[in-house]
């Protein structure tokens, strides 16, 4: 009987893990169709609720190094995001916004909400990363807007806050180009 609780425990865990996606506005396809350059901002924090809170209530409790360690994940989330986002997305071409000239579309990625979970041998939170994505035309006109979030659990593998948020940012990263890639008949 243990077994088998245990076993139903780990199925509705893991279930409740991985990518999930709210979609806020969506323009016609046709305003995307074709449109497969790309023009990629930087990950904005300067608004993420940590836990629900202000990041600064969340630094505020941290010494210098934690401190650090929270700049290394959000540096991790959004080096994983940017590296997926360009591994699947088969048939776009995506660059920074600062260097991608004649880009036809702009996607601007904002965290709202970080919760890095935790891991102890035995006793574990998976960790939650909500970004919202705003793909505008060159002009600056919100074409679509939508919500992706994703939640990695804490296991040996995934043991600490930065690798857990890394692998966050990733998954993210392959469903924002999933996403993409239907949205503009990429090929």
């Amino acid at each position: 009987m243990n077994r088998v609780l245990l076993a139903c425990a780990a199925v509705s865990m893991l279930a409740a893990c991985g990518p999930s996606m709210k979609i806020i506005k969506q323009a016609p396809a046709d305003q995307l169709a074709g449109k497969t350059s790309v023009a990629l901002a930087a990950m904005d924090f300067g608004t993420v609720q940590v836990n629900g809170k202000p990041e600064t209530d969340f630094l505020a409790k941290k010494d210098d190094a934690g401190k650090k360690q929270w700049d290394d994940a959000k540096k991790g989330i959004d080096e994983e995001f940017t590296k997926a986002l360009n591994e699947m997305g088969k048939g776009l071409t995506v660059a920074p916004q600062a260097s991608a000239q004649n880009a036809t579309l702009i996607v601007k990625p904002i965290a709202t909400y970080i919760d890095p979970g935790y891991y102890a041998v035995f006793s574990q939170n998976p960790s939650i990363l909500r970004v919202t994505f705003q793909v505008t035309g060159a002009d600056g006109t919100v074409l679509d807007e939508i919500e992706l979030q994703n939640r990695t659990p804490g296991d040996v593998t995934w043991a600490t806050d930065e690798r857990r948020l890394r692998k966050d940012g990733q998954r993210i990263g392959w469903e924002l180009a999933k996403y993409l890639v239907t949205r503009t008949g990429a090929k």
